[in-house]
């Protein structure tokens, strides 16, 4: 289940990513799992999960045949809910 995390707010710890450190080997192989997975990200209103509705899927910008999620949008019934 998609469970975002607060991303903290330090400069003195952001990665370089240059190539051959480790930050990036683990950046990487993180891209590459998320290419073979498909998260299913619920609708929220009022703080309820809706998992109905219509569903959107949520495409690569750079390879847009690869979907990364499915989410649900919004309809009379879950906006009454």
């Amino acid at each position: 289940m998609w469970q975002p995390e607060k991303p903290k707010n330090d400069v003195d710890s952001i990665p370089l990513y240059a190539p051959g450190t480790a930050e990036r080997e683990l950046l990487l192989a993180e891209l590459e799992r998320l290419r073979g997975t498909t998260e299913e990200i619920p609708l929220l209103i009022g703080g309820k999960r809706f998992w109905e509705g219509e569903i959107l899927e949520i495409r690569s910008p750079a390879e847009h045949r690869l979907v990364l999620g499915r989410t649900r949008l919004a309809g009379e019934r879950e906006i009454d809910a």
